[in-house]
């Protein structure tokens, strides 16, 4: 088991190790400015707040390209309203705006990743415009610690294709941390160790450690990724195989008890 006080309480400022945010960001300064995945608020709101809703729809269509993660196949869990039948819209007011969404078609890319093309007609005052947006959405494994990772994988390189922003209702954490991770990797190709990405996402992106099972989720995704590539070193073999079998009871446990 991955253990988690050395990787996060060896971050507290007492720690005469620890590295502070400002030495992590001009280490990262790259990342954030040309590969960080943006994570919006969830749009998921109450529905009397008419105001607040049309801010955040506002944030959203400023983007070509975004990332709904959902814990349901239904676009509407995350986004309230968005149609997700082809030719259906939705108009979001504002005192003196107005945001309408046409569903023009749907592609569906695998059993868990979909996208969906809207046209966008945004209204302010007499001034009229019209945009296309593409919204891809990740139904994520509801499972606390999954055992299949490979369309995560695949949204994973489609996230850092065109760097698009990120809305969700559940798990943005682990996806903001396994994109750096993956980002890393594949597009700045500069290598990270797994303590200081920890320490990094702790500070940069919420300031709350994970708790126990997002670390396991990260570990596990990176040693799957590691076999996938037959990127494991043959002495450590024995190693990787004990640590995913002792990884798959835990997820069946936590999977025949989800009360706890």
């Amino acid at each position: 088991m991955i253990q988690d006080r050395e990787l996060i309480w060896r971050y507290t400022v007492s720690d005469i190790e620890r590295n502070t945010i400002e030495q992590l960001k001009g280490q990262h300064t790259k990342f954030l400015k040309n590969h960080a995945i943006e994570v919006l608020s969830n749009a998921r709101i109450t529905a009397d707040s008419e105001r607040c809703m049309a801010g955040r729809i506002c944030k959203i269509v400023e983007n070509k390209e975004i990332l709904v993660i959902s814990t349901e196949d239904d676009i509407s869990v995350v986004i309230p309203s968005l149609p997700d039948e082809i030719g259906n819209e939705i108009t979001y007011n504002d005192k003196n705006s107005s945001t309408t969404f046409k569903l023009q078609d749907i592609i569906y890319i695998g059993e868990q990743t979909q996208c969906y093309n809207y046209t966008v007609t945004i209204a302010r005052g007499e001034k009229t415009t019209k945009k296309k947006l593409k919204a891809f959405l990740y139904v994520w494994d509801p499972l606390r610690l999954p055992i299949s990772f490979e369309e995560l994988l695949n949204v994973l390189a489609l996230s850092t294709e065109e760097r698009m922003a990120c809305v969700s209702n559940r798990r943005k954490e682990i996806f903001f941390l396994l994109h750096m991770i993956f980002t890393y990797v594949t597009i700045i190709k500069q290598p990270i160790s797994i303590v200081e990405t920890f320490q990094f996402h702790t500070d940069n992106f919420n300031g709350a450690p994970m708790d126990r099972c997002e670390m396991l989720c990260v570990m596990a995704f990176v040693l799957e990724w590691a076999h996938q590539t037959n990127s494991i070193p043959m002495e450590l073999l024995k190693k990787h195989y004990e640590w995913c079998y002792t990884y798959a009871r835990m997820s069946n446990f936590y999977m025949n008890h989800s009360n706890m």
